[in-house]
């Protein structure tokens, strides 16, 4: 398998479980310096932005192609980070009912990408308001 295709899902799956992380994590704690109404709006935009990019992500995953090469010569690769298809040079497609995982793998990784920015941004603000030595 391609290294790049490899580090995609690499990425992918990365994405995924520090996302799932994050969503807990965010709902567990509020940051210093955000108040309790403040924190429930950045939480629900989050959501409602990784809802957006989330279901975006389904019907545009096949319209994602990126060129990669192979044994077998030129070809284009469809989903971003995990890998749902494949086209030959001649345009022959790739695709099975196995797909479906990978299709509902990219919206769970797009629904848990603003989970992610939103944990990161938590995180400096506690670094940035705890007392340094």
């Amino acid at each position: 398998m391609s290294p790049i295709i490899l580090a995609f899902y690499a990425l992918g799956l990365a994405g995924v479980g520090l996302g799932l992380a994050a969503l807990w994590l965010n709902w567990r704690s509020i940051p210093p310096g955000v108040g309790e109404g403040g924190w429930r709006s950045a939480r629900a935009a989050s959501l409602a932005l990784g809802l957006v990019l989330g279901g975006v992500s389904v019907p545009l995953t096949l319209h994602l192609r990126y060129p990669i090469e192979t044994a077998d010569g030129h070809g284009q690769v469809a989903g971003i980070p995990f890998f749902v298809s494949y086209t030959d040079r001649l345009g022959h497609d790739f695709l099975s009912v196995l797909s479906l995982a990978d299709v509902v793998a990219n919206g769970a990784f797009w629904f848990l990408l603003p989970q992610l920015a939103l944990w990161v941004w938590a995180a400096r603000r506690r670094a940035l308001a705890s007392p340094r030595p």
